[in-house]
């Protein structure tokens, strides 16, 4: 889930000033899906799994019908938290994208709903999807990094480590190879 908030963008070579995300549900799994697509989901062995992730997410539900519900000009009304002088006139309503909520069982916690990314792959290899939120710019080339490993193997994992020196590096280690690094990249950043 994502916070409000301006986003400037080029599209179509033209600046646009956006605003959002509001929330909405759909029984789509697609843009272009079918209204059927979250029921025919339903199996019998992850009905246990929904009615545990419903009722533990109650307020998230209520949320989403909230956010649902709003008005244009209730969605004005919160744009206007950030830029004062907006028109309703001028803003116009977009669906920016569509997620599938991951629901995934915790050994501790039982079912539960997962708000990250996550790469899938069919069972030989050949196809990989991301399932999730949208990846941004923090996580969009780790992901991409994933699917060529996992697409390719150990060929890819080597040509990614020499091109990406922290590539599957725990950097959370003050090792000498960490340390080197992170001057590297401070230096770069102008950060010392």
């Amino acid at each position: 889930m994502s916070i409000p908030h301006l986003d400037l963008r080029i599209v179509d070579g033209e600046k646009k000033l956006l605003f959002g995300p509001f929330a909405s549900f759909s029984f789509k799994f697609l843009k272009k899906g079918s209204n059927l697509d979250l029921p025919r989901s339903i199996k019998l062995h992850n009905v246990c799994s929904l009615i545990s992730v419903f009722v533990k997410n109650i307020p998230l539900l209520f949320y989403l019908i909230k956010q649902s519900l709003m008005t244009h000009e209730s969605r004005m009304k919160q744009l206007r938290f950030f830029y004062n002088d907006a028109k309703s006139s001028d803003w116009k309503i977009l669906d920016a994208g569509k997620r599938v909520q991951i629901i995934k069982n915790c050994p501790f916690e039982g079912s539960k709903l997962e708000f990250g990314t996550e790469v899938i792959f069919s069972n030989n290899n050949k196809l990989a999807a991301l399932i999730g939120a949208s990846p941004g710019a923090s996580v969009s080339a780790n992901a991409m990094c994933n699917v060529m490993v996992g697409m390719f193997g150990d060929d890819a994992r080597k040509k990614l480590r020499k091109i990406i020196t922290s590539f599957e590096a725990n950097l959370n280690k003050s090792n000498k190879k960490t340390i080197t690094f992170r001057s590297k990249i401070y230096k770069q950043l102008g950060l010392w």
